[in-house]
């Protein structure tokens, strides 16, 4: 379970994350708070207002301009996201991805910044991001990639539902000569 939980942290990180290939303009950038979307622009009020009906929310310092957000009924320690305000609209939003276990994800996302560190020391920097998932009667699998021309990465989560039951992680480096 704590391997299942880490891998889909790291791919929701790595795929929320990283901004390669064509830019975004900021006035259409949103982002996903349990269900709740929100985006840069949007009026402090109604922000908090939305999220105030599924989550708790903590004001830091004075003044309103920054919030922590947490899971209701959740630790205090734990917060999901950090919104931050200008001028009464919203300039900023955090999601936490990462799992609970910080020492277990360590290593995974170690290896995908590492990963991630070789394309672009090799000047692969206009790459392209995608996301897959299959099902079969014995399997589901989730694939986050990054395509740079003939090399990306792959990174895989299995969870085997039928057999030896259980999830497991990969990250592959692979280079693609096919058209």
């Amino acid at each position: 379970m704590r391997v299942r939980k880490l891998a889909a942290a790291v791919l929701m990180v790595f795929a929320a994350s990283i901004q390669l290939g064509t830019s975004q303009s900021s006035s259409a950038a949103s982002i996903d708070i349990g269900g709740t979307a929100i985006a840069l622009g949007a009026p402090q009020d109604k922000v908090l207002a939305s999220l105030a009906g599924k989550f708790d929310l903590e004001e830091q310092g004075t003044g309103g301009a920054s919030w922590l957000v947490y899971e209701k009924r959740a630790p205090r320690w734990r917060p999901v996201a950090n919104v931050y305000f200008k001028a009464g609209h919203l300039q900023y939003a955090r999601r936490y991805w990462s799992p609970d276990d910080k020492t277990a994800a360590a290593p995974f996302a170690t290896a995908v910044f590492g990963a991630i560190s070789h394309l672009v020391s090799e000047g692969r920097r206009a790459c392209v991001l995608d996301v897959g998932a299959t099902q079969n009667p014995k399997a589901d699998i989730k694939t986050a990639s990054i395509n740079c021309g003939a090399k990306g990465l792959e990174i895989t989560v299995t969870h085997v539902t039928q057999g030896l039951v259980g999830v497991s992680a990969t990250i592959d480096e692979v280079i693609d000569g096919r058209e």
